[in-house]
């Protein structure tokens, strides 16, 4: 089967035996988009073994370019599931998420300057935070429009979430017994057409609905095109790192800075700001310094507030090109760092 055939590669891969594993990691990604198409998951998990594969190898414009597209392919088949999903599986949703991003991340952290794969990780994360947002916005606003005086938007509501959940268990299922694939996947777009048609009808009915956006690609360069001279975007994600070696293992967890400068064409550098224990440990020990002293000037708040600055902000200004105006967002412990306060002593 395919999957024997993939998981064959991963292990020669896994021992090293490299000449024998590329033919079947490449046999197995054409015989997936030919019976399955591209966008199906088994599909673009192909391209993400090849694309590890070929970094692992050195070929880091190949691995960046297959990274990419399966990332991209990833980002619309999680999207169009996400509204429809149960509590369970949107916590699934999550971890898929999160490790579709860990090797954009991994690949951007190691090239510091512009890439295909920083645009595109900067991208994902923007695009991880952004569909969780649309999400609970959107299960306020169909709360209400439920209960709503008018029957017809009542009546939308019921079965735009139907059709939504319809959605998600039909794609994870795959075609039930006795239906073809071609069939399978006519059903799919007929109900992707009437959930398209739903959510036209309730924009236009319900102020506060919109239909949610299940791409962000081009998003980053929206976002250069909006940003003003001497202005920039710093996004900041924690993520465990790959290791591109003999075989691929796991970090620990680290943070990855990305900057972005505005005007065309994109430009995203990425720096790693070092491990999460120890970066958390030093906004803990700045916060504790200023919480002990209540910001009064001290010595240790002065050796602090140096500390975070060489951890936290000298690799990100180093990017900034001079910028005056910085739009940060940060992620986990850093959302409780003092950023205004660290300067350059």
């Amino acid at each position: 089967t395919l999957s024997s055939m993939n998981n064959l590669a991963v292990l020669y891969d896994s021992q090293g035996r490299y000449a024998d594993a590329e033919p079947l990691y490449l046999r197995a990604l054409e015989l997936r988009k030919k019976v399955l198409g591209e966008e199906h998951p088994k599909t673009f998990r192909s391209m993400q073994y090849l694309a590890v594969f070929r970094a692992s190898s050195g070929a880091r414009f190949e691995a960046e370019s297959l990274i990419v597209r399966a990332s991209r392919l990833e980002e619309r088949w999680l999207a169009s599931l996400f509204f429809g999903l149960s509590p369970d599986r949107r916590r699934w949703f999550r971890s898929r998420a999160e490790s579709g991003i860990v090797a954009l991340c991994t690949l951007a952290g190691s090239a510091g300057d512009s890439s295909p794969a920083a645009e595109t990780a900067l991208e994902r994360v923007i695009w991880s935070k952004t569909i969780l947002f649309e999400f609970e916005r959107q299960v306020a606003t169909l709360a209400r429009s439920r209960s709503a005086a008018d029957p017809e938007v009542a009546r939308l509501v019921a079965e735009l979430e139907e059709t939504r959940t319809r959605i998600s268990n039909v794609t994870l299922a795959g075609p039930a017994e006795g239906v073809s694939r071609e069939r399978h996947r006519e059903n799919l777009a007929a109900l992707s057409t009437r959930r398209e048609e739903l959510e036209r009808d309730l924009s236009a009915r319900v102020k506060r609905f919109r239909p949610p956006r299940r791409s962000l690609e081009g998003v980053v360069a929206e976002l250069a095109g909006a940003l003003g001279e001497g202005e920039a975007l710093v996004e900041i994600a924690a993520y465990r790192p790959m290791t591109f070696a003999m075989k691929v293992e796991w970090g620990k967890p680290r943070y990855v800075a990305f900057v972005l400068a505005p005007g065309t064409p994109v430009r995203v550098a990425a720096v790693q700001l070092g491990d999460v224990e120890i970066v958390d440990g030093v906004v803990r020990d700045l916060r504790e310094a200023l919480l002990e002293t209540q910001g009064a000037p001290s010595r240790r708040v002065a050796a602090e507030l140096r500390r975070a600055y060489d951890v936290l902000w000298a690799p990100i200004e180093k990017l900034l090109g001079g910028a005056r105006t910085v739009y940060l967002s940060p992620d986990g412990m850093l959302a409780l760092a003092p950023f205004a306060a660290l300067r350059d002593p």
